[in-house]
């Protein structure tokens, strides 16, 4: 079996938020959490910055996975400084862990 924890950035408690009994359930697995907590995931972390403000997450070259936030800068004047800036903040990281029987 594998549960699937998530740590939220600042925190040292993890939670576990998916488990499956087989390795290939995994990924549908874990796509299924991302699609119905609204996160899109983009397949390199190099789509760090993205046009539009939302939650996104990628994987890491040590499998494990990062949520990241698009928030856009308040209080920007898109009339006068064009479209607004894009900052992104790491707020939460996912990793399958291995339960044995």
């Amino acid at each position: 079996m594998s549960i699937l924890a998530k740590w939220d950035v600042g925190t040292h408690n993890a939670t576990g938020v998916v488990g499956v009994t087989d390795a290939e359930s995994q990924w549908s697995a874990f796509m299924a959490y991302l699609t119905t907590n609204g996160i899109l995931f983009v397949p390199s972390p190099d789509v760090q910055t993205p046009a539009d403000p939302g939650l996104y997450c990628y994987k890491q070259l040590d499998k494990s996975y990062t949520i990241f936030q698009a928030v856009a800068t308040p209080d920007w004047n898109v009339n006068e400084w064009g479209p607004p800036q894009i900052y992104v903040t790491e707020v939460a990281y996912l990793s399958w862990i291995l339960v044995p029987k």
